[in-house]
Formats: C-alpha cells, sequence, structure tokens
C-alpha cells in the first residue's frame, strides 16, 4: 500500500485550465501561465460553484473542456485527468485538490490551483502523469476538490489492467 502512494506522490503535476465557454480569445490560463497560476493568493478568499468531475484522457487546448471522457484509465496510460467543471468562479479562488488511492490519502500529491479572472463558466484540470517506466498502481483513484467556503465534489476510478 505505501508503495502506491508512493507512485501517486511522485507522478503528481497540476495544470490550471480555467476557460470560459464559449471559446473566446482570452478565455483562460494558457499552459504557459501554469507556474503564475500555482503563485501563492495574497486575495482574501474568493468564492467558486463546483459542478462535477468528469475523467478523462485529453481536455480541449483552449477550453480545457474534457474531450475523452471515461469510466476507468489502464495502468499503463500516459496521465490520468480530473475535470472539474465550475458554474462560476470569482479571481483569486483557490482550489485543492486531495488524492487517495484505496482510501488511503496521498497527502504529498495535494494540489491547489488559483483562478486568474472572474469566469462564468470553466473547467480546472488536475493530472496526474506516470514515469514513462512506471505504471500507475491498481486500485481505486479518488479526488475531492474544495473552494473557499464549504463547497466540495468528489468523484473516483478504477485504474485497471490494459485490455488485451
Amino acid at each position: 500500500m505505501k508503495g502506491r502512494c508512493t507512485v501517486l506522490a511522485v507522478m503528481a503535476a497540476s495544470v490550471l485550465a480555467l476557460a470560459a465557454c464559449g471559446g473566446s480569445d482570452n478565455g483562460g490560463v494558457g499552459q504557459e501561465q501554469t507556474d503564475a497560476a500555482l503563485s501563492a493568493v495574497t486575495t482574501p478568499p474568493a468564492a467558486a460553484d463546483l459542478v462535477g468531475i468528469t475523467w478523462t484522457t485529453s481536455v480541449d487546448p483552449e477550453t480545457r473542456a474534457p474531450e475523452n471522457e471515461v469510466t476507468s484509465f489502464p495502468n499503463d496510460v500516459p496521465a490520468i485527468i480530473a475535470a472539474v467543471e465550475i458554474g462560476e468562479v470569482q479571481a483569486g479562488t483557490v482550489l485543492t485538490a486531495t488524492w487517495s488511492i484505496d482510501g488511503v490519502e496521498v497527502p504529498q500529491a495535494t494540489m491547489q490551483v488559483t483562478a486568474q479572472q472572474d469566469l462564468q463558466e470553466g473547467w480546472a484540470t488536475f493530472q496526474f502523469t506516470r514515469d514513462p517506466a512506471r505504471l500507475f498502481p491498481l486500485g481505486e483513484l479518488e479526488v475531492r476538490v474544495t473552494a473557499p467556503g464549504d463547497d466540495a465534489v468528489t468523484a473516483s476510478v478504477d485504474i485497471v489492467l490494459p485490455e488485451t
């Protein structure tokens, strides 16, 4: 069990992607702005309306919306992505993702992202990538995403052997 948690913690990577739905030119945070998005928040806590989590293997590069929804991941997939739909978010809002595998929390894998602008709708993505020389551990992966206040969404997905 400890090996599973260590593997996930080592593979953890976070990508902020809040984008306004509808494809506006400056709708959100781009890949090149990830470092800035992870900086410390200096404003008071803001609000977010968390709608739900979709498990996916890829996201739209502009809107960051999930493109390929899945119900499980083979343990050899390059990345596991949890796309969080947000109904509304204020600039400065920090979203926190906590992870567990088979019910055991992986504290080293906690991820935070910060909204860079007010949005009426958008997506935030949290992504685990794996070292090409290793596989994801088999089991149930769960993520709980929270915003300031009591808003939270939780989802789980199975990591399984690849189909033969």
